[in-house]
């Protein structure tokens, strides 16, 4: 009877331990997914706002030096990724005109 009884217990231990380490393991999880996506959110806006930035800037820089700017190339910079912005920038302090920064008639 004795023996019983211990195993009993034994085995209400156990899964009174699974069940805490399974709750225990689910808010870990959450806390940890939840804190990877607060990163990848902080990164990604990071990187959105660093990429108007520089098309912000580019826009300064090319109607101080051209002057009023067609739509379309205000769209283009406007959607271009960072690689595009910074090749439009390099180009821009090369000195290239307008027509062959954005391969366009800048008038269009």
């Amino acid at each position: 009877m004795l023996q019983t009884r211990v195993q009993e217990w034994v085995e209400r231990w156990k899964a009174e331990a699974r069940a805490e380490g399974l709750a225990e393991g689910k808010a870990e999880g959450k806390a940890e997914g939840k804190a990877e996506g607060k990163a990848e959110g902080k990164a990604e806006g990071k990187a959105e706002g660093e990429t108007e930035g520089k098309a912000n800037m580019l826009l300064r820089q090319l109607k101080r030096r051209f002057g009023a700017l067609s739509s379309q190339i205000e769209l283009s910079v406007r959607v271009a990724d960072r690689d595009q912005l910074d090749e439009w920038s390099e180009q821009l302090i090369d000195g290239k005109p307008l027509s062959e920064i954005f391969n366009c008639d800048p008038l269009h």
